[in-house]
């Protein structure tokens, strides 16, 4: 004869949830895996030793910049300058805004005159290296959709291009950091 038990196994399972590119957390100490010492990080984007609240992740800096995650951190204010005969009624020399939540940004151009036509509004998913594809932007009071943008982390730009079918739907926006933070 023949007996049968039954066993029953228990899994435990731990997870550890690592936010990319650094720690929102301040019972982290010692180094990190990008190299930095996160002991009292706050939304460290984790490119260096990095000590400040909302690091902006460039290096050794401890001001207040934004959370932008493994993303380049494209927040400010900017200035405008518009080509193509599709950008509608957009008005370049309305002022610009980024904000940035991590991967996510918000272009908003804000009028102190209700009766000025803005610049760019909308929102996009930028990849690691800043770009995006597909974004739904309004380019004065037109809406755009499929708008491409590219970032130059070096000459502190991004390209927003909402192309068309010929020339004359063609809008391409060159947006140039001024200052980190909008007023």
């Amino acid at each position: 004869m023949r007996l049968m038990t039954n066993v029953s196994v228990v899994v435990s399972v731990t997870a550890l949830v690592i936010a990319c590119g650094g720690a929102d957390a301040t019972s982290i100490n010692g180094p990190t895996p990008d190299g930095g010492s996160d002991s009292s990080a706050n939304s460290d984007s984790g490119n260096g030793s990095d000590s400040g609240n909302k690091d902006s992740g460039n290096g050794n800096d401890s001001g207040p910049g934004v959370d932008a995650g493994p993303c380049p951190d494209e927040s400010g204010a900017y200035t405008v300058m518009l080509s193509g005969q599709g950008c509608g009624d957009a008005n370049a020399n309305a002022p610009e805004c980024i904000k940035q939540m991590a991967c996510n940004i918000t272009l908003s151009s804000v009028l102190s005159n209700p009766n000025s036509k803005p610049a760019l509004n909308g929102t996009a998913s930028l990849a690691m290296d800043g770009s995006f594809m597909n974004a739904p932007i309004k380019e004065g009071t037109i809406n755009r959709t499929g708008c491409v943008g590219a970032w130059d982390g070096n000459a502190q730009t991004l390209t927003v291009d909402c192309g068309g079918v010929n020339t004359s739907q063609s809008c391409r926006a060159v947006l140039t950091r001024t200052k980190a933070l909008c007023n």
